[in-house]
């Protein structure tokens, strides 16, 4: 195992001093320094730039308690945590502990969520229901003097012009004929809150075509598509050519939305949070949907319900095949028939 480890070590050093195309991951061409001047992403990169992530206040706790260093910085934070109001968006406190010297001196096996990221986050918010639960994001940036080619169909672009602004340059070439169909119906808004009530109905009605729905109601049809859900389609092609179900309206967590909105620099009160069933127009279309009033925390939520949308719809590659996609969302995409 030494020797593999070493090989291993050896031949990444070697990657990076390498001036031949190198295959990578998202995360490991953001945070190490390669020679080339040009990174390509093959699909958004965004959750690796702007990563909400979760710890409990409990396992800051076992991690004082595991630790036994004579120092009162784990104790103060975990008071700081604990006086936080639930639901208020705080800027992350700068920290004066050793990172790596906690991390050398302590087991976590008993540790259920990120701790560590948190120490390099910008925000947090206490949950209003889980007063043990802290919602913090971690906002990493793309390398300043390196040209970066982002290819996606599903890029959020109101999030990336905040983000990059004048740097970003888009190519928009998503209005392409297809091969195959997509058929969106939006008379249900099929939402989590809505499935609730009558996800029954929609399994009869789909029966037992291959289903993409949200992860917690995948056993509620009779063949949901193996390992894929709202949230993690991205990169499978196991569905490429075949015809598919996709079920629901992928609405994310607030808190997200509130924590994004803060580090793209977007000011907002607690009064401004409020959503509403209105009359929109988004993308080329008007509709009702259920959306923020405050037109920027509106536009993100729009931005990347769309994206997960398309995520789950492009498992089928109806682009080039002759594939039909069912679509049940009160969102309309553009790539529906």
């Amino acid at each position: 195992d030494i020797e593999r480890a070493r090989s291993y070590l050896d031949q990444l050093q070697k990657s990076y001093h390498s001036n031949q195309t190198v295959l990578t991951t998202h995360a490991r061409a953001l945070h190490s320094e390669f020679t080339h001047d040009t990174i390509i992403f093959d699909e958004d990169p965004l959750k690796s730039l702007i990563d909400v992530k979760e710890l409990k206040i409990t396992d800051l706790i076992k991690l004082d308690y595991q630790s036994n260093l004579l120092t009162s910085d784990l104790d103060d934070l975990i008071k700081y945590l604990e006086s936080s109001t639930p639901g208020e968006i705080k800027t992350t406190p700068q920290f004066t502990l050793n990172i790596d010297d906690l991390m050398d001196k302590i087991s976590i096996s008993n540790i259920e969520t990120n701790l560590f990221d948190f120490f390099n986050s910008s925000f947090f918010i206490r949950d209003s229901r889980d007063r043990d639960l802290i919602h913090y994001v971690v906002k990493r940036p793309l390398p300043i003097n390196k040209k970066i080619i982002i290819l996606s169909a599903t890029l959020p672009r109101y999030i990336y012009q905040k983000l990059f602004g004048d740097r970003l340059n888009v190519i928009d070439i998503r209005d392409v004929q297809q091969v195959g169909k997509v058929i969106q119906y939006t008379k249900k808004s099929c939402s989590r809150n809505s499935l609730n009530r009558y996800c029954t109905d929609m399994s009869d009605l789909v029966g037992d075509k291959p289903v993409i729905t949200f992860k917690s109601f995948g056993d509620q049809f009779q063949n949901p598509v193996k390992d894929m859900y709202f949230g993690n389609c991205s990169g499978y092609d196991s569905m490429a050519g075949k015809d598919i179900v996709v079920v629901g309206t992928p609405h994310r967590n607030n808190i997200e939305y509130f924590l994004i909105a803060k580090v793209l620099g977007i000011d907002f009160k607690t009064t401004e949070t409020t959503m509403s069933f209105q009359k929109i127009e988004y993308n080329g279309f008007r509709f009702k949907f259920n959306c923020f009033d405050k037109e920027e925390l509106r536009s993100i939520q729009l931005a990347l319900i769309g994206s997960d949308l398309i995520q789950a719809v492009g498992r089928a590659r109806t682009l080039r095949t002759d594939a039909t996609v069912e679509l049940y969302s009160n969102f309309p995409l553009r790539i529906s028939d």
